[in-house]
């Protein structure tokens, strides 16, 4: 009986010797670290060997880079793209201006204009400006919305369009299954 054979991603190795460059750590340092021969790590660096999860764990928990971030263990796996917890966020945030710069976009396709408008108030304390949205239609009927609330309200549509991309999605992999 035999080896089983395992599947070698050679970009899971230029993921670590990126990681290791970023944490100004070397391959000897690496391997004194995690106990582990560095021959080792040479061949998962040059993808004659597989990284594996418990490898991939030891080296976020014990090489930071300079600034004290962990690299994510499924970046290493070639799992996503983001390196750190900090730059899978700002993905994340950039994926949700973008989304609501598609809403914008899908609601003045409507035949509707968006403006960001401060409109004055008064109170008993004095004036002041309220940022809002005003949505107006092509006959000049107008609604005005709070930022925060026609954030809330582009939200919704975000919330619904995702569930039914998920929705979707679940049918094609049942599709995929069973089909």
């Amino acid at each position: 009986m035999g080896r089983k054979h395992v599947e070698i991603n050679a970009e899971c190795g230029k993921r670590v010797k990126k990681w290791l460059e970023r944490a100004e750590c070397t391959q000897k340092q690496l391997a004194e670290r995690i106990n582990w021969q560095q021959q080792n790590i040479s061949r998962v660096i040059t993808g004659n060997a597989r990284l594996t999860i418990d490898r991939a764990k030891e080296i976020s928990d014990k090489i930071p880079d300079k600034d004290g971030e962990h690299v994510l263990v499924d970046y290493l796996l070639c799992n996503i793209d983001s390196m750190t917890e900090k730059e899978l966020l700002h993905s994340k945030f950039t994926a949700l201006y973008k989304r609501a710069d598609l809403i914008n976009e899908l609601i003045e396709s409507l035949g509707y204009t968006l403006t960001y408008k401060d409109i004055l108030s008064r109170d008993e304390n004095g004036e002041f400006y309220i940022p809002m949205v005003e949505i107006k239609n092509s006959v000049g009927a107008c609604r005005y919305m709070r930022e925060e609330e026609y954030g809330a309200f582009t939200k919704k549509i975000v919330d619904i369009t995702a569930g039914l991309l998920l929705l979707e999605l679940d049918c094609v992999k049942r599709g995929g299954e069973n089909g």
